[in-house]
C-alpha cells in the first residue's frame, strides 16, 4: 500500500527503501527457513519495484542499482540442527536468485561469492532463550515476528515440552492443557508489549481460538493491550509429505492497540471490521467461560452412564437377540444401550442393567453370570475406580439412567454439518457416557438445539477434535443465550420438533450421519430445520438476520447482557 500510494513521490519512495533496510524479520520456529526465504524474496521484489520507479522518475540519479537488503536482517531459531543448517543454505540460494534477478533488470548485481556468514540463524530451543538478547528490540526499528510453530496438544507432548510450557506460563498459573503453540503466543506477546513497532503473526491450528484454549491464553494477551489486527478464519491446510494429515488452521496477526480498522479474511471474502475477538469474529473481546448451570433456563444436561467393565456388560445386537430367544425373562436384565457413534451410524447395542434385587434371578442365566464374573476379574485387575466397584460387578459404575424420554447430544460432530444432530430417545434406553443427555425435556428444547443458531454457537466457541466439533455441556450448552416466555412460540417449536422427528422416521433405512451430510440431506428434513430457524430466530430478532456473522455477533451481545461475564476491552 505504501508503495502504491507514493509511486510518484521520489522522497517517500526513498524513505520506504530506508524502512526496508532497517527492519528485521524474526521466525522463532523457522524449521528449514521457508517463511524467512519467502519474506526475503518478497522484500527484494518490492525493492526492485521501487528501484524501477525511482529510475523512471530520475534516470540520472539511479544508474547503478543493487539490492541492499541484507541476510542478517533475518532472524531464525530452530531446535533441529539439520533444519537449522538447511535454512542457512536456502537463504544463500535465495540471495543468489535475487542477485540474478537484479542483474537481469539493471545489468549489474552484487557478487554472490564469497559467502558471508549468516549470524542470526540459531540452533536452539526458542522457548528457553531470551528473544530480546537474540533479536534486540528498540523503538526505532520495525520487527515482524512470523512463523508456523508446533501445534502439539495436551496428549502429544513429551516431558521436555511439558517443562517448557510450565516454565513459560508460570506467572499466570499452571495451564497444563494449553496447546504447545501457546508458548510462542505468550513469548511473542511479552516481546511485543509496549513496542508499537513490533508485530507478530503465526499460523496455528484453529483450536487456539475455540473451546477451553480461549480461556487459557487470550485473557493474558488482551490484558497486555494487544489486539488482533488481521486474521484468516479456519481453512484446511495440508502438504504433499507422505502420511501428512490435513489440519484446520487459522492465521492470526497481533500488535499493540491502534485506532485503526482490522481485516478479517475467510475463503469467500475480506471484511474490514472495528475489532476481531479471540474467536476470530467481528465483535468485542468476550471470553465465554464454562458454567455449571445454564444461563437460558434449559433443563440440566449431563453425561450418560459409564460401565467401566472391560466390555463385559455391553452386548452386541446379535448377542442380545440370542439371549432374548433363549430366555423368556432376559429382557428383565437387558436394556437398549446407545452412545454417540451408535446414534450417528445406526448401530444397535444393548447392556446388562441389573438392580441389586434382581441379581439372584439374573445369575440363573449362565451367559449373564459369566459376563458378571469376567467383569469382576477385570475390575480387580484395573485401576482404582474400577477396583472400588469390583464387589458389585453386575452394576454400572456411574448410573445416570432415568425412566423417561431423553435427548441425545453427541460429544463430537462433523464441522461440515449445517445442523447439530440431536437425538430423541424413547424411555427405556441406557445412554452411554460418550454423549450428553437431557432427561424428560420439553419437546421445544429439541427444536432449539436443532437450530442453526445453536450450531453456530457450537462452531464458534466449542472445542475441536481433529476436524470435528467437540460439544461441551459447560461451555456450549450452559452458555447458549436463549430465553422464551411466549407459550405460542414454544407451541410452534414443539410442533416443528415433532415434524422433524417424523421426517427422520421416513428415512429409517438411512443413518443420522447420512441424513445430516450436507450433500445428502433430504429436502424434507432440511425444510424442517429451516422452519425451525424461522420461528426460533424470530424470538431473537423479529426482522431476521442478514448473515451468520450477524447472528454470532447478536449471540455474543445477548450472552454479555444475560450474564455480564468476562469482557476484556
Amino acid at each position: 500500500n505504501e508503495f502504491l500510494i507514493n509511486q510518484e513521490n521520489k522522497q517517500q519512495l526513498k524513505k520506504l527503501l530506508k524502512k526496508l533496510y532497517n527492519l528485521k524479520i524474526f521466525d522463532p520456529a523457522c524449521g528449514s527457513g521457508n517463511f524467512l526465504i519467502i519474506s526475503y524474496k518478497e522484500l527484494c521484489k518490492l525493492e526492485l519495484q521501487i528501484f524501477k520507479q525511482l529510475k523512471k522518475l530520475d534516470k540520472n540519479e539511479w544508474l547503478i542499482l543493487k539490492s541492499a537488503i541484507n541476510l542478517n536482517q533475518f532472524y531464525g531459531i530452530e531446535i533441529d540442527n539439520y533444519a537449522h543448517e538447511l535454512s542457512k543454505v536456502s537463504l544463500y540460494i535465495a540471495q543468489h536468485q535475487v542477485n540474478l534477478l537484479f542483474k537481469e533488470n539493471f545489468g549489474e548485481t552484487k557478487p554472490s561469492l564469497p559467502l558471508k556468514t549468516i549470524d542470526n540463524i540459531c540452533n536452539d530451543n526458542a522457548l528457553r532463550i531470551d528473544w530480546d538478547k537474540f533479536c534486540k528490540r528498540d523503538h526505532k526499528q520495525n520487527i515482524y515476528i512470523i512463523g508456523n510453530p508446533p501445534y502439539l496438544g495436551y496428549r502429544g507432548r513429551n516431558q521436555d515440552q511439558n517443562i517448557d510450557l510450565e516454565n513459560i506460563f508460570l506467572d499466570i498459573g499452571q495451564v497444563k492443557r494449553v496447546d504447545y503453540i501457546g508458548c510462542w503466543f505468550k513469548l511473542a506477546t511479552d516481546y511485543t508489549y509496549n513496542f508499537s513497532n513490533i508485530k507478530f503473526a503465526f499460523v496455528s491450528t484453529n483450536s487456539i481460538t475455540q473451546g477451553e484454549q480461549v480461556n487459557f491464553l487470550w485473557p493474558y494477551i488482551i490484558n497486555k493491550n494487544l489486539e488482533i489486527f488481521f486474521a484468516h478464519q479456519t481453512f484446511n491446510w495440508s502438504n504433499n509429505a507422505k502420511g501428512n494429515a490435513g489440519v484446520s488452521c487459522v492465521i492470526i496477526g497481533l500488535r499493540n492497540i491502534e485506532n485503526k480498522q482490522k481485516i478479517l479474511f475467510n475463503k469467500d471474502n475480506v471484511i474490514k471490521v472495528n475489532n476481531i475477538n479471540p474467536y476470530l469474529t467481528d465483535g468485542k473481546n468476550i471470553i465465554v467461560t464454562p458454567r455449571t448451570n445454564t444461563i437460558s433456563n434449559f433443563p440440566e444436561i449431563h453425561t450418560g452412564s459409564s460401565p467401566i467393565d472391560g466390555g463385559n456388560l455391553i452386548l452386541e445386537n446379535n448377542e442380545a437377540q440370542e439371549l432374548f430367544q433363549k430366555y423368556e425373562n432376559a429382557s428383565d436384565f437387558i436394556k437398549p444401550y446407545i452412545g454417540g457413534n451408535d446414534f450417528l451410524t445406526g448401530i444397535k447395542r444393548f447392556c446388562l442393567w441389573i438392580d441389586d434385587n434382581q441379581l439372584n434371578e439374573a445369575l440363573k442365566i449362565d451367559e449373564i453370570r459369566n459376563r458378571i464374573d469376567r467383569c469382576k476379574i477385570w475390575r480387580n485387575k484395573s485401576g482404582r475406580d474400577a477396583k472400588k466397584y469390583a464387589d458389585s460387578p453386575h452394576r454400572f459404575v456411574y448410573r445416570k439412567y432415568q425412566i423417561g424420554d431423553c435427548l441425545i447430544l453427541p460429544m463430537t460432530t462433523s464441522e461440515r454439518r449445517e445442523y447439530f444432530p440431536v437425538g430423541y430417545q424413547k424411555s427405556g434406553t441406557v445412554v452411554s457416557n460418550g454423549v450428553f443427555t437431557i432427561y424428560n425435556p420439553k419437546i421445544y428444547i429439541f427444536a432449539a438445539l436443532s437450530s442453526k443458531m445453536h450450531m453456530l454457537w457450537l462452531k464458534t466457541i466449542g472445542g475441536r477434535m481433529r476436524e470435528d466439533l467437540r460439544y461441551s455441556g459447560q461451555l456450549v450448552y450452559n452458555t447458549f443465550p436463549f430465553n422464551i416466555s411466549d407459550i405460542k412460540i414454544t407451541d410452534k417449536l414443539e410442533n416443528l420438533a415433532l415434524e422433524l422427528i417424523d421426517a427422520r422416521e421416513k428415512y429409517a433405512d438411512k443413518t443420522i450421519s447420512e441424513l445430516y451430510d450436507p450433500n445428502k440431506m433430504p429436502k424434507s428434513i432440511l425444510q424442517c430445520h429451516l422452519n425451525i430457524d424461522d420461528v426460533f430466530e424470530s424470538t431473537y430478532k423479529t426482522n431476521g438476520f442478514k448473515s451468520d456473522e450477524e447472528k454470532i455477533e447478536y449471540l455474543f451481545n445477548l450472552y454479555v447482557k444475560s450474564l455480564g461475564d468476562i469482557i476484556l476491552l
